[in-house]
């Protein structure tokens, strides 16, 4: 689920429910809500691109998770999957769920939108999307756009920007030009966290940075 509250902890509320190990969310240049989220590891999904609007379901619930549905007593009735609640709108799908964009990358790990003050022109009002699966070759960065879809978005443009290692998280930093930073694995396990312009190593070693191509 997404909450929101004051800086103090007041006020908190959910805000939009039903996503699935959602690492990362970020607004558009019109402060609408995006996000990737995770599967529930069953065979034959993939993860969602989704709208959050307040208010909004998307569908998921923790205990389809469990036990992966192997009790032939209880579970043979695959709620996620055999309504097919992870997919795009489609022809008798659950009316209380706010489908998916899409589905998308595997593996979404961090994520961050450029509205046009950072990077290149060519990046402007683009979405960038770490993914983190089982190799590096198969992880690195994706970048994609969106554009007005009735009371949604559609997908406009997609493209694979970076690839060969294993991304973390990402954040934009403000230097002169821009940055798109990059924690990511090689290896064995790194964790990065920066703040202004200060670099926190969280553990000895671990590369931290990349420029996205012009």
């Amino acid at each position: 689920m997404i909450a929101r509250a004051n800086p103090d902890g007041s006020d908190f509320e959910i805000f939009a429910m039903g996503v699935r190990n959602t690492h990362e969310f970020t607004f558009d240049q019109y402060n609408n809500l995006i996000s990737v989220d995770n599967d529930g590891d069953h065979g034959g999904e993939s993860e969602r691109l989704v709208y959050l609007v307040n208010g909004s379901d998307t569908g998921w619930r923790t205990n389809w998770q469990f036990g992966k549905y192997r009790d032939p007593e209880n579970n043979t009735y695959k709620v996620w999957m055999d309504e097919k609640l992870y997919l795009p709108r489609h022809e008798g799908q659950a009316a209380y769920i706010t489908p998916p964009i899409q589905n998308y990358i595997n593996g979404p790990t961090g994520m961050v939108f450029n509205p046009g003050t950072a990077l290149a022109d060519k990046w402007k009002n683009t979405f960038f999307v770490a993914s983190f699966v089982g190799n590096p070759t198969a992880s690195g960065i994706h970048a994609f756009k969106l554009e007005p879809d009735g009371a949604s978005f559609k997908m406009s443009q997609t493209e694979k920007v970076m690839g060969e290692y294993w991304p973390r998280g990402l954040i934009l930093v403000p230097t002169d030009p821009y940055t798109l930073r990059i924690g990511f694995k090689v290896g064995t396990p790194r964790i990065m966290g920066e703040f202004g312009n200060w670099m926190i190593h969280l553990e000895k070693i671990g590369k931290l940075e990349r420029s996205l191509p012009k």
